[in-house]
């Protein structure tokens, strides 16, 4: 259904520039569809200077490992 729109306008490359004009670090998303549309578009629009685009769950997991290196462990 999106070929059917003129290569400047598809859903992809709009929603890329949006998300790129928030100055996001990283773009989460919540689908596998999403991440491939949006990496694509987000890579083509933004070059070098593209931020990440993740799963959520990839975001949360990093957010797990990354914050387990600055808690203290204590023994019980």
């Amino acid at each position: 259904m999106w070929m059917e729109e003129p290569p400047n306008q598809r859903p992809g490359i709009n929603r890329a520039n949006e998300l790129l004009a928030t100055g996001a670090k990283t773009v989460a998303v919540g689908c596998p569809f999403c991440k491939i549309m949006i990496g694509d578009s987000v890579a083509l629009a933004g070059g070098e200077n593209a931020p990440p685009v993740m799963d959520v769950a990839e975001v949360l997991l990093s957010a797990l490992t990354n914050g387990s290196q600055n808690v203290e462990k204590t023994e019980p």
